[in-house]
């Protein structure tokens, strides 16, 4: 389980979720390692930079760096958001089964759509090995692009699916009104982090319930497969709050 919190009033207003492909383990290679130096390119082209709104431009650079060394092999989903500030838009990115949530004056505002080539089969950015013929390899320019104006108060999620296997957008929108007025803008940062720990905390534990007709089983069931229960998975959750 794996807990990030990003402030919004932080330079440059970019968070990002990318989460390793775990079929890769039965070859011997580190899931985590690929969506790491993913995530590390796009930082250091911040760093460097680069408008951290050209979120296409990042996502390609990162990658094409990971295919041009041919070092590091694997694959991973992505979800970028960033804020232009001055303008005040919210531009996203998603590619695969991760993904966002924007919470506006206590209704779900906007949220992305997972992409997948078919049941439990996510778009994902690879490099693989010459012997994986048949490995999936999605390019940057698959990922769904949006853009919109964001106001003082919304809250913004960004996710993997360990989170979104286990939680319906209902209960993530239902844990954060119950928990956020009752959060002092005083040591803001740490009550956030606090929620998302909390949250997170929760899925895991109904990623453990054999019984419980999780978003997962229900995307199972829609696909004409039979599943019973929660997806054990790692977690990642981003919280926002828009100022």
């Amino acid at each position: 389980m794996k807990n990030i919190f990003t402030k919004i009033a932080f330079l440059p207003f970019v968070f990002s979720v990318a989460d390793g492909v775990g079929g890769w383990n039965r070859q011997g290679i580190d899931p985590s390692v690929f969506s790491f130096n993913l995530e590390k390119n796009i930082l250091d082209q911040l760093k460097a930079g680069m408008d951290a709104t050209s979120l296409l431009r990042l996502t390609n650079r990162s990658y094409n760096k990971i295919k041009s060394e041919d070092v590091i092999h694997g694959s991973a989903t992505l979800t970028s958001l960033s804020i232009d500030k001055i303008n005040h838009v919210l531009y996203t990115s998603n590619l695969g089964d991760s993904g966002f949530l924007v919470i506006r004056s206590g209704a779900i505002y906007d949220l992305s759509s997972p992409q997948q080539h078919f049941f439990n089969a996510p778009f994902q950015l690879a490099n693989a090995p010459l012997k994986n013929k048949n490995a999936m390899r999605d390019q940057p320019d698959h990922a769904d692009f949006k853009n919109m104006v964001i106001k003082s108060g919304d809250i913004i999620l960004a996710f993997s699916d360990g989170v979104s296997d286990n939680l319906f957008e209902y209960e993530l929108r239902e844990l954060i009104l119950e928990k956020l007025p009752d959060l002092p803008n005083d040591n803001l940062e740490i009550k956030l982090q606090i929620l998302s720990c909390e949250i997170l905390t929760l899925a895991r534990k109904k990623s453990q319930d054999h019984r419980f007709y999780s978003p997962f089983a229900r995307s199972a069931k829609q696909n004409g497969y039979r599943y019973s229960g929660g997806k054990k998975d790692d977690s990642t959750l981003i919280i926002s709050l828009v100022h």
